[in-house]
């Protein structure tokens, strides 16, 4: 079973001293990537309650992060076209990414990409970077091209300065399945290849299309040719990122087991892995007592166990010699946030520990979207995705409509 225990004892003078991993390793649990051992009861984390020590910054009331980072508002709804923003529906900005010094950013809900330059430390100048597109989410850069995964497509555009040319969009894959609930495809690229995470299809909600794409991870050439299934059982892996030569990717558990579990998860993944969807959940825990016939008897086990309904979405890893040496190659993942649970988790942007090809335990990072004591009606943000680059972390807020950029300082 998935066990409860917040670390809530600890307030924010002591999180601060703290400079060790294992002062805080009663806070989540992770195992070796891609093992399959049995990591037993699971205890979750939350953040310690605020203090002058990281008070948020002027620019951002509400929001903390650690001593010795700062962080402000680099775009808001008004730079990003206005509009009112619900996650779900009608999302605000979501997966972020960078290509020679802008910062690119979907937003499904108006249909376009938007670009900034990393030159300011507030976005003063939107530029439009393609537009009229069903729910544009996935993206990625290679040799001067703009890759996007949209609800039901994956297209490729030559760039023309910040923005796609003219009559350059090349359709790759027009075949998958577009949902109402689960829409969102996220994309990577590698090695020369392409791939494609698409979540599954609830109650039958998706378009035709092929459904070998749903609950799995699926590998292209780059021109979009040779689908080839990489790996399965993810039953909704949003946020995907090659990183040290592997693959990894969040997933979220389902909402059938109460609000207690499963575990949300982080996953490194391996070719021709089964991640267990929609059989077991965990560490291989059965999600019914007796286990069908075509249930994977190897499946693979998470490297790291998350709150159960936090919704990790998007990460990095913040690689940059700017980064202060013990965050530095860290992972920063933003918890999107439980909807359906009377004590909600996520709702924050936490770092992992990435030390020698291991992920630690997870520490609170940036936080404040949702007030202590508060229900998920009252969370004044949800973090999408990170980006790093030297010494900043860019985080979308699909809820807000809002980019913050958090600066080591």
């Amino acid at each position: 079973m998935f066990s409860r225990s917040y670390c809530s004892s600890m307030n924010r003078r002591e999180f601060l001293a703290v400079a060790s991993l294992s002062a805080l390793a009663g806070c989540a649990t992770s195992s070796a990537p891609g093992s399959t051992a049995d990591t037993g009861d699971t205890t979750t984390f939350s953040p310690p309650s605020a203090t002058d020590e990281t008070a948020a910054s002027p620019a951002v009331s509400g929001l903390s992060v650690p001593d010795g980072f700062r962080v402000s508002t680099f775009a808001d709804d008004g730079s990003l076209g206005g509009g009112e923003f619900r996650p779900g529906p009608e999302p605000g900005p979501r997966l972020l990414a960078a290509h020679e010094g802008a910062v690119y950013v979907t937003v499904p809900s108006q249909g376009r990409v938007v670009a900034f330059s990393t030159d300011d430390e507030t976005a003063t100048e939107v530029t439009t970077v393609v537009a009229d597109l069903d729910r544009p989410h996935g993206i990625d850069f290679l040799d001067g091209q703009l890759y996007l995964a949209t609800a039901d497509q994956l297209l490729r555009y030559d760039l023309d300065g910040v923005a796609v040319a003219s009559d350059s969009m090349q359709v790759l894959a027009d075949d998958i399945p577009a949902g109402k609930y689960h829409w969102t495809r996220s994309l990577a690229l590698s090695d020369g290849h392409l791939y494609l995470s698409a979540g599954n299809c609830l109650s039958g909600d998706c378009t035709a299309g092929n459904e070998d794409y749903l609950t799995a991870i699926t590998r292209f050439d780059l021109d979009g040719s040779n689908p080839t299934t990489y790996a399965t059982g993810l039953r909704n892996a949003v946020g995907i990122a090659w990183h040290d030569g592997r693959l990894f990717a969040t997933d979220n558990g389902t909402d059938d087991l109460g609000p207690d579990l499963p575990p949300d998860e982080i996953n490194v993944v391996a070719e021709g892995g089964d991640y267990g969807f929609p059989h077991y959940y965990g560490a291989n825990v059965p999600v019914n007592e007796s286990v069908s016939a075509d249930a994977p008897t190897d499946a693979l086990a998470p490297a790291v166990e998350l709150p159960p309904h936090c919704a990790p979405l998007g990460f990095d890893f913040a690689t940059g010699s700017a980064f202060p040496e013990a965050y530095r190659g860290d992972m920063f993942v933003a918890l999107h946030g439980s909807w359906g649970r009377e004590d909600p988790t996520g709702f924050e942007v936490v770092r992992v520990p990435y030390e020698e090809g291991t992920l630690g335990s997870p520490e609170p990072f940036l936080f404040g979207f949702l007030p202590d004591g508060k229900g998920m009606d009252e969370a004044t943000g949800r973090p999408v995705d990170v980006l790093a680059l030297d010494g900043t972390l860019y985080v979308s807020d699909d809820l807000g409509g809002r980019v913050y950029r958090v600066d080591v300082v």
